[in-house]
């Protein structure tokens, strides 16, 4: 199943963390630093080969349960600007915690094919407080900007976060029943799934009853990346394509790529063999 931000089937698409943006706790004054890092990473993917980006303010926290900080939104579309000048690859945006119209905002106005939404409908508990699902505004807002081109892709997960349901009703909720939320009447255009406890078994279970795309955001060793490849409709990879920690002493190690290139090795079986099945 092709999705609506990538031609090529099971893509891999890997993440880009940003340092600290302006108005964040963390930010130091220096935004040559956070554009190098950025434009260093986006080069290690795109020359690995993956087939998407996701830019994320990771490293904001953290992080407001607001809006993000206007002047992090527009160093953001800036740094996304400056990564397209060397890179035709697809281009998605998260802003965290749960601000999708930001994301939205700044994918318009970029030419981003995708936004991620932590949380798209319902509600959970997380440590600022109570999340809740912001779909009705975000869906008014898109239309508002005409942004109907944009792909939505919705979190889902029973492991990150606690609907806030109660009694028997909490025995009822399971991936699928989030999952499906998420489309309709969320209006997602395809799932990401972020439970690290997931087997390709249950992911192929999943998607037998999903018509859109199922991500998996990958946590596991490369090892085993065919295995969850092959069950999903594509990847999200970060932790696993980074420099380890025994190699630097930043608490914040950049992409490797090396490992990407690992990553594309690894996977190169499993993508032909979907490219051959699809019709000519």
């Amino acid at each position: 199943m092709n999705s609506k931000a990538f031609d090529k089937p099971k893509p891999l698409i890997g993440v880009l963390q940003l340092f600290p943006l302006p108005g964040s706790i963390g930010w130091n004054g220096n935004i040559r630093q956070v554009i190098a890092r950025a434009e260093q990473e986006a080069t290690a993917l795109a020359t690995g080969g993956v087939d998407g980006i996701l830019v994320e303010n990771t490293f904001d926290s953290p992080y407001t349960s607001e809006r993000m900080d206007p002047a992090g939104a527009i160093a953001m579309g800036l740094i996304i600007r400056r990564i397209m000048h060397f890179t035709h690859l697809p281009i998605g945006i998260n802003v965290l915690k749960n601000d999708p119209e930001t994301a939205l905002a700044i994918a318009m106005n970029v030419g981003a094919k995708f936004i991620r939404v932590s949380l798209l409908t319902g509600a959970a508990i997380c440590e600022t407080g109570i999340l809740e699902g912001k779909y009705r505004d975000l869906m008014a807002y898109k239309q508002r900007l005409q942004a109907e081109g944009i792909a939505i892709y919705a979190d889902v997960s029973l492991e990150r976060t606690l609907p806030l349901v109660g009694g028997q009703n909490s025995q009822a909720i399971t991936l699928r029943s989030l999952a499906k939320q998420a489309l309709e009447p969320g209006g997602a255009d395809g799932i990401i799934l972020t439970d690290t406890q997931l087997t390709p078994e249950n992911i192929k279970d999943l998607i037998q009853g999903i018509d859109a795309p199922v991500f998996y955001d990958y946590p596991h060793a490369l090892a085993n990346v065919n295995q969850y490849l092959e069950a999903s409709n594509g990847l999200l990879v970060s932790s696993v394509i980074k420099k380890s920690s025994t190699m630097t002493n930043d608490l914040r190690p950049t992409i490797d790529l090396t490992k990407v290139e690992e990553l594309i090795a690894l996977t190169e079986t499993s993508r032909q063999k979907t490219q051959s099945h699809l019709p000519a």
